[in-house]
């Protein structure tokens, strides 16, 4: 962090301009920002842009230890207030800039001591995007921080099983209280309405918990609803599983302020190993929701070799449906492990919310899936890939991958599914993986990826209500060169290019490049850093970003992109 006296001084007086607007002034949505369900950035930019941060905390005592990360991928330095939100209200500020492409963590416990610390955050200048990571004794979370605050809140899921906890954090960063209520509902019957969380308070500037658990216990999966009776919250579910049942792990994600009628969940893997499932909830009270769910492949002609048809759900209102996509996967002949996205849409018109939830708890070193994987290479080594140009996937270490690919692997790339050279796939011939021969008309099921599956932990994700021309992920762990990449998806358009910056010495680094087919998907694998990177997306065409995170023996996660949306367009950049 870069503090001088000036600075200090004029920080204190700017912050205390900002923070009085942030937690005094309503915010005012455009009619083309109203429908945004996920955190968002705008173009053009905001002068001051709030950012929230519910779930964590700051002292020995607390759940998870709670630290807060700015990224800024402008060109001019951001000023930043971090105001500390306590179960006792309103805590100490902390003032400091973010110079041009760097990024600066904060730990609350730097700033306030408190078992229970959210944060709010002011940001003027830049181009700024707000993260958080909690440390709990199971494992390490990440995920955006959230820039909208709402009345209702939803999840799809959350788990109460002996081995579970689930934490919902509400946070009122306004000086008045909020009144709410809580639904929780599960599986069969109608919601639970615990009566102390019927007209329960949030206080001014403060941060309360709703431990599930305490209310309904040993289940898979609850669904919940918060509603303000008045004021606004934002709302944020700390899930910690001790693997005493199986999956270890912890994992970050923000409500869903409203139900919609699309969902895109971009990121995942169906392994033999480990549980995958797709959680959809309709919270209407009288309304039911019929939907589709689809599977999205890297190679957009499995869609057809492997019959891949919508999966078509009834939902009664006040109900959610569990769609095991292991069960799925078998029904449809899919050899595992299998890269897919989900799409889940309403066929009636009504809206729904929707989860993925990915379990790993058993070894699994199988390091095979479908095409679609571009290894980076540095764009500033000698010999490397200065331009930026598209990379084979070779299964070698990214600074190989320009001299591993050969004149007959492009040729095989350009007669074949998009432009990523894959070592013959997509012949006719037979790919031999051991003792096992895949036919070549599995689109590409014997691809090598760099990242390999999940063995430990535990990734959810509310997905995306939209696509953007530029994402950003504020903040990816990548621990090792193999760990960490970034999921596209295109759906609607002809070929799409893609663009992939990463953040190291003040300046941004790439773009590393890629090719996204009509109906498709691709991974771009990240460079390792000593701790992380945020990362800029961009395309020429709407796209949905999220990142994905195996550290093979550690954990896994997936954390979601924030798009770029027009204040006064169409709601794209």
């Amino acid at each position: 962090m870069r503090f001088s006296v000036a600075f200090v001084i004029l920080g204190m007086l700017v912050s205390a301009v900002m923070y009085d607007r942030l937690v005094s002034v309503p915010q005012t949505e455009t009619e083309t920002e109203g429908a945004i369900v996920t955190p968002s950035i705008t173009d053009p930019a905001r002068l001051e842009a709030a950012w929230y941060c519910p779930v964590g905390s700051s002292s020995a005592a607390g759940y998870a230890e709670h630290t807060v990360i700015v990224s800024n991928l402008g060109e001019d330095s951001a000023a930043v207030s971090v105001s500390t939100m306590t179960g006792e209200g309103r805590g100490p500020s902390l003032q400091l800039d973010v110079a041009p492409f760097t990024t600066e963590k904060i730990p609350l416990s730097q700033v306030t001591e408190s078992p229970v610390a959210g944060a709010a955050l002011a940001v003027i200048g830049g181009d700024a995007v707000v993260s958080h990571q909690v440390v709990t004794t199971e494992g390490t979370a990440e995920g955006p921080c959230a820039t909208h605050v709402s009345d209702t809140w939803y999840f799809a899921s959350g788990r109460t099983t002996r081995d579970s906890s689930e934490v919902v954090a509400l946070m009122n960063p306004f000086p008045e209280d909020v009144v709410f209520n809580m639904q929780l509902h599960r599986p069969a019957g109608r919601p639970r309405l615990p009566s102390d969380l019927q007209g329960a308070v949030v206080p001014a500037h403060s941060v309360r918990l709703v431990h599930v658990e305490d209310y309904l216990s040993r289940e898979e999966d609850v669904a919940a609803v918060i509603s303000t009776v008045t004021g606004r919250l934002v709302a944020e579910r700390l899930q910690i599983m001790t693997g005493d049942l199986g999956p270890q792990g912890a994992a970050l994600q923000l409500g869903t302020p409203n139900a919609t009628d699309s969902w895109m969940l971009v990121a995942g893997r169906i392994h033999e190993e480990g549980s995958d499932r797709v959680i959809v909830f309709n919270p209407n009270e009288e309304e039911t929701a019929t939907v589709n769910i689809d599977l999205w492949p890297l190679n957009a002609t499995d869609r057809s070799l492997y019959g891949l048809v919508s999966i078509p759900r009834e939902l009664l209102p006040g109900r959610f449906e569990v769609i095991d996509l292991n069960i799925e996967a078998s029904r449809f002949g899919l050899i595992l492990p299998y890269e897919v996205g989900i799409s889940v849409s309403s066929t009636n018109g009504v809206s729904m919310v929707a989860e993925r939830w990915q379990f790993a708890s058993k070894t699994n070193d199988g390091l095979l899936a479908g095409t679609g994987i571009v290894a980076p290479a540095d764009p500033n080594a000698e010999g490397g890939n200065a331009a930026g140009a598209e990379v084979a996937a070779s299964g070698e270490d990214p600074e190989g991958a320009e001299d591993a690919t050969s004149d007959s692997e492009n040729a095989a790339a350009e007669d074949g599914e998009g432009s990523v050279a894959t070592d013959g796939v997509g012949s006719a011939e037979a790919a031999e993986v051991g003792d096992l021969d895949i036919p070549g008309i599995f689109g590409g099921v014997a691809q090598e990826l760099q990242q390999p599956t999940a063995d430990k932990g535990i990734a959810t994700s509310r997905g995306t209500e939209r696509q953007s021309n530029r994402w950003i992920v504020p903040w990816v762990p990548t621990p090792n060169s193999r760990s960490s990449t970034i999921v596209v998806s295109s759906l609607h358009t002809p070929e799409t290019e893609v663009e992939v910056y990463t953040i190291a010495s003040g300046a941004l680094q790439g773009p590393f490049q890629a090719t996204v087919e009509a109906g498709g998907r691709v991974n771009v694998p990240l460079p390792q850093s000593s701790a992380g990177t945020p990362v800029l997306v961009i395309a020429n065409a709407p796209i949905s970003v999220e990142a994905h995170v195996v550290d093979a023996g550690v954990r896994q996660a997936i954390i979601p992109g924030i798009p770029t949306i027009s204040r006064f367009g169409d709601g794209t950049p």
